[in-house]
C-alpha cells in the first residue's frame, strides 16, 4: 500500500483519472482535441476498408495494376490486363477500370465489350467470369481522374484475373487508339477467414 494521496499518485504515476484529481491545463483532453483524435482514427480505419465496408488486415499489401492494349480489329478479343495472385495468398479487388483512350471516336455504349474472368486465358473457355463483368458494354472508371469502378472481387492461392476488350463498331482501332484497364486492391497471406 502507497503512503502517497490520489493526487500524488497520479502526478508520480502519470495516470489520467477522471474527478478532482484530473490533470488542468495543458495535459487536460480538450472536447475538440478528442472530437480531432476520433477524426483520425475513423479516416484511418475507412482507408483500410473496402467501398463495401470488408475491413483489410493490417499485413495486407497494396495491388495496383494498370494495363493497356492497341485496340485490334472490330470482333477480335485482345487481353488488356492479367494479374495472378500469389500462391497461398488471398485478395480483395476493391476498384477497377475499362475504358478507352485515343485519337480515333471514343465507343458508346455497345460500341465495345468488356470481360473479367478467372483463370481463362484468351481463347479458352477454362476458368469462369467474374460475376456482373462477363459482358460489360460501356467503359466504367476512369484511369486518370479517380475514383475507379468501386466492387468486390475475392480471389486466392495463384487465381489469375484477366480484363479483355473487344471493339465491336463505331471506335477508334489500330494506331493511336487503346484499351486500358486497371485494378485496385489488396492481398495478404491466406489466414482462414469465413468467407474467402
Amino acid at each position: 500500500m502507497s503512503n502517497l494521496s490520489p493526487a500524488q499518485m497520479t502526478a508520480h504515476h502519470g495516470v489520467y483519472n477522471a474527478g478532482p484529481y484530473a490533470p488542468t491545463g495543458s495535459l487536460a483532453p480538450t472536447a475538440d482535441s478528442l472530437v480531432t483524435l476520433q477524426r483520425q482514427m475513423q479516416s484511418w480505419a475507412t482507408a483500410r476498408r473496402t467501398p463495401t465496408g470488408l475491413v483489410i488486415p493490417p499485413i495486407a499489401i497494396p495491388v495496383n495494376v494498370f494495363a493497356f492494349l492497341q485496340v485490334p480489329p472490330y470482333g477480335t478479343q485482345g487481353l488488356i490486363l492479367s494479374y495472378q495472385i500469389r500462391p497461398d495468398w488471398q485478395a480483395v479487388i476493391h476498384g477497377v477500370v475499362m475504358g478507352f483512350q485515343g485519337q480515333g471516336p471514343a465507343p458508346l455504349p455497345g460500341d465495345v465489350t468488356f470481360v473479367a474472368d478467372i483463370d481463362r486465358p484468351l481463347g479458352s473457355t477454362a476458368g469462369y467470369t467474374i460475376k456482373d463483368y462477363d459482358s460489360v458494354q460501356l467503359s466504367i472508371g476512369n484511369i486518370t481522374a479517380p475514383p475507379p469502378s468501386p466492387c468486390e472481387w475475392r480471389q486466392r492461392n495463384g487465381e489469375t484475373i484477366r480484363v479483355k476488350g473487344t471493339a465491336n463498331a463505331n471506335m477508334g482501332f489500330g494506331a493511336f487508339n487503346f484499351f486500358v484497364a486497371a485494378i485496385y486492391g489488396h492481398e495478404w497471406p491466406q489466414t482462414g477467414e469465413p468467407g474467402w
